[in-house]
């Protein structure tokens, strides 16, 4: 219960129970109610920023300061993204050369380099947070917004990934987008081909959710509305290989 304006907050816990906060029943008698406590996530490091999320119709990406050193930052928005529908497949448009790409390995994925996001919350023990600490609160007012790209249309819930570079976005309905991070410049885009009747086995539209990939080797890997677990060239965006894990028909998600 939220405390009325102007009340002071007793610092002692075990005055929780005093008249202050009780309400009333229906005869008119006070009864006591314990306070209730916000849950309140770890402290941030001090270089850490926080950025409310947007309602707005879009995905806003990379703001960057205007210094000789160019650091990106990247925001995502949670929104629906208009977009119009391609066919199903990759198309590339600026391919990574694979001769230049570098494998992503156990040793990477156990200790990333800070400027590098290679799994969902960064690290394996989750802790979210980039090591960075060039933007801090001294000149985060600096930031400028450089470029924005519509995502696809559908439920918005992905963490993009970070490698040398290149933005590996999820998008709703198993459509994912290699992204350059410092132009915005489409790399590569890979559109699954969902069936026809997916909605008629999975509850609502929960089939669109996309909300996390993985990169190991020269991999990145995802798992289909369908019930595949598939992985694509991360150069080009091709599908390399894929293995149905289920029948969606058979095993429905209602």
């Amino acid at each position: 219960m939220p405390a009325q304006a102007g009340r002071r907050r007793s610092p002692n816990p075990r005055t929780a129970h005093s008249t202050k906060g009780r309400r009333r029943s229906a005869r008119g008698r006070r009864i006591a109610h314990p306070r209730l406590t916000r849950w309140r996530p770890m402290a941030a490091p001090a270089h850490t920023i926080r950025i409310r999320r947007s309602p707005r119709i879009a995905w806003r990406v990379v703001m960057q300061m205007p210094s000789p050193a160019r650091i990106v930052l990247v925001l995502l928005v949670v929104g629906i993204a208009g977009a119009t529908l391609a066919p199903a497949g990759s198309t590339v448009t600026h391919a990574q050369s694979e001769a230049d790409f570098v494998p992503v390995t156990d040793v990477m994925l156990q200790d990333p380099p800070a400027s590098e996001w290679l799994m969902w919350r960064r690290t394996l023990d989750g802790w979210g947070y980039s090591p960075l600490d060039q933007i801090d609160r001294s000149n985060v007012g600096e930031l400028r917004m450089v470029w924005s790209r519509a995502m696809t249309e559908g439920r918005q819930q992905g963490t993009p990934l970070v490698y040398d570079g290149v933005m590996y976005m999820p998008n709703p309905a198993d459509v994912i987008q290699a992204i350059d991070a410092v132009s915005g410049d489409l790399r590569w885009e890979y559109r699954r081909e969902v069936p026809e009747d997916i909605g008629d086995y999975v509850f609502n539209t929960l089939w669109q959710n996309n909300r996390n990939l993985a990169i190991y080797g020269s991999y990145i890997i995802d798992t289909s509305a369908d019930d595949h677990i598939f992985a694509l060239d991360a150069t080009t965006g091709r599908l390399a290989w894929e293995t149905r894990i289920l029948d969606y028909q058979e095993n429905p998600a209602t």
